[in-house]
Parts: structure tokens; sequence; C-alpha cells
């Protein structure tokens, strides 16, 4: 048999399309489950339940045959058959009800209690709901395959490639929806959407999945609208800031200003624009300059704890260095501190630790879709800083 035959190499790439789409809710489900735990554990969280998704689907692909005995009729109901299949589709919709509703109503009260957060959840929780869930969304992902192709090598393939770009997308999605509150609300809405297909998925409703995704991709559109459009009133109203008069300068106590800073241009001109505050009179500013080292990356999480601490202590020297030479030039002496987080969450606690006066910070022009996909610095921080915040271009 020709390895690379048309038939085979077309039923391969068919099948890996199929198996990205039907990964979706298995992206959508980590992403909301891992957002309920603390910061430092959500990108373990995403990688441990993506590599037991891909281990629960090349197992039960090679136990196919028992999953064929799982599509016959298990037990009856007031006239209604149930297959073992059955059973779990009906199981994993009531559990993806049961958390869509808990997590909404949850993130309803926290929103009624602003002084207040929500207890973080437990690792091995989530983990075990991730593996509970992964072998709900393995059912259709396996069947799907064996329907496809009749080569094992071709269904194996073809789900490994699936879950690498799950792995490559689930984490800017996971971040995505952490730092957008109506976002996560829509994921919420997508989970309730998913559980009410699969609880009539389990009594033999068949709801075509293209209606689904159609419904999805739409409610996304509108709320990536959404997004565009408060970032941009953000902007407007951080530019208006920007060209307000800056603060007066007493004799008192000197103003705490807060720099961010990644090593770029733009953080050497906010670092200026302070300068030019004090017009020469250093003793006039307590300055504080931060570089915010994003959490560890998918190739080096789990990477020994000494390894991740070097690797952000060269790349935050790479960053501050060109700001050392800089701060010497302009006379002007900065306590520096490297942290690792979100950038606006981190920049916000930073400066609310310190009763910070200002933020000082460089921005840069992005286009709207680059600022909608990737996210604005600027306004990560406009949207989370206690204090004001002065853009400088």
């Amino acid at each position: 048999m020709d390895l690379l035959s048309p038939e085979i190499l077309a039923s391969l790439v068919t099948l890996t399309a199929l198996e990205i789409v039907l990964g979706i809710d298995n992206i959508v489900m980590i992403a909301v489950i891992a957002n309920a735990l603390p910061p430092a554990q959500r990108e373990k969280a995403r990688l441990v339940g993506l590599a037991l998704a891909l281990i629960t689907r090349l197992a039960l692909l090679f136990v196919i045959s028992w999953i064929a005995g799982l599509i016959q009729p298990l037990v009856t109901l007031f006239g209604q058959s149930f297959s073992g299949r059955d059973l779990i589709m009906l199981g994993g919709g009531l559990f993806l009800l049961w958390k869509a509703v808990h997590e909404m109503h949850a993130a309803v009260e926290e929103a009624g209690r602003p002084g207040q957060t929500r207890a973080v959840g437990s690792f091995a929780a989530a983990i075990t709901q991730i593996v509970v869930l992964d072998v709900v969304f393995s059912f259709d992902s396996v069947i799907t395959a064996v329907g496809m192709a009749s080569d094992i090598w071709v269904m194996v393939v073809a789900i490994v490639v699936a879950v690498a770009v799950m792995l490559f997308a689930s984490g800017p999605i996971m971040r995505f929806i952490h730092t957008h509150p109506t976002v996560k609300m829509l994921a919420l809405a997508f989970v309730l959407l998913i559980g009410m297909a699969l609880v009539a998925e389990g009594f033999g409703f068949q709801i075509p999945k293209a209606y689904l995704y159609a419904a999805m991709a739409f409610s996304v559109l509108v709320e990536s609208l959404n997004v565009l459009v408060s970032r941009r009133r953000a902007r407007a109203a951080a530019l208006a800031e920007a060209a307000a008069p800056a603060p007066a300068l007493t004799s008192g106590s000197p103003l705490k200003v807060l720099v961010p800073a990644d090593g770029s241009a733009s953080a050497a001109r906010a670092v200026r624009a302070v300068a030019e505050l004090v017009r020469g009179n250093a003793a006039r500013v307590e300055l504080h300059v931060l570089n915010v080292q994003p959490p560890i990356g998918t190739a080096r999480a789990y990477a020994g704890k000494d390894a991740v601490q070097d690797f952000h202590r060269v790349e935050a020297e790479k960053a501050l260095a060109p700001l050392r030479t800089l701060l010497d030039e302009l006379g002007l002496k900065a306590t520096l501190h490297v942290l690792v987080g979100p950038l606006g969450d981190t920049v916000a606690r930073l400066a609310s630790e310190l009763h910070a006066d200002r933020i000082v910070m460089g921005t840069r022009t992005a286009s709207p879709l680059g600022g909608l996909l990737l996210g604005s610095a600027a306004t990560e921080v406009l949207q989370r800083a206690p204090v004001p915040v002065t853009l400088v271009k």
C-alpha cells in the first residue's frame, strides 16, 4: 500500500482539520477550569490537560473494539434505550451544565463584592475535572477518526497534529479569556451550549456541530467588536490624560513614579519624560522602574525552578541594561523591580504596594487587528491601574 497515495493524504488532511475543530470544546473548557487556579498554576494545568487529552484519544483509538461495544444498547429506562456512550455523553453534559452555571453564579457574586475575590481552586481538583471532560470529548474525536480513515497511522497522526495545534492555540485563548471578563462569560455560555448538546445527544437527539460552531463563531465576532470598541475608548481616555498638564511638584514628599520597562525605545521615552518632569532636580521624584517577565511559556513549563529563575533574570537584565545607562546619563536614581506575571495585573499591584502617584509608560502604535489579537500593553495597564497613567508616544 502506498502510504503517500492521494487518497490517504486527502483523508489525513481532512481528518486533521476535523480533529482541530472538534478540539475547540476541549480548549474552551480547559481555559475555563484553569482560570479558577492561581496564575502560577494555570499554564501547568493547560499543558497537563492537553497532554491528558492526547493520551486519552490515543488510548481510546487503540481499544476501538471496546468503543464499538459501548454503542450497543446497555439499559432501557422509560422506553428509552441508552448505550454506554449515551450515558457518558449524558453525564458529561450534565457536568458541563453544572460547571457553567456554577462559574456564572460565582462571577456575578464576585462582581457584587468588589473588595473581595473568590477563593482559588486546587490544582488536583482542576486536573480531575479536565480528565473527566477529556474522556467525554475524546469519544467524538475517536469515532470521527474511525469513520474517516481506515489506517491506524493516519488516525494517530491526525490526532497528534490536532492536539499540537490546540497546544499552541490554547495559551493565547486562555490569557485572552482571563484578561476580558465579558469574554469569560461568553466562554461559559459556550460551555452551557456544549453541555446542552451533549445531554441531547445522550437522549438520542443529534444537534449538528455546524450549528453550534456557527453560533459560537458569530458570538465571538460580536464580542471581538465590543473588545475593539472598549480598547479604543481606553486609548482615547489615555491620550486625553496624557495631554493634561503634569502634576505640580511641591517642596514636600517627592512624586512617586512607576515606569514599566521592557527594554524598548518606548520605555526609554518614558524615562526621558520623567526627567523632563523633574527638570534636573532628581530629588523631586522617587522613580521605580519595573520589568515584567511573562509567565513561563510552553517550552520551559517543566524546567526546574532554578532554570526558570535564571531565564527570567537574564531576560530582565537584557531589558534593563539600556535603561541603566540612560538613567546615569540623565542623573536619575531609580529602584529596579523584576516581577513575573500578567503585565496589567503586575503593574497595578506594584503601583498599589508602592502607593505610587503616577504611572508613566511608553506606547507603540498598533493596527486595530494587531491590538485586538495580541492585546495592547498600554490598554492592559490602563484597565487595571489604581493611579493616573501618562502615556508617552
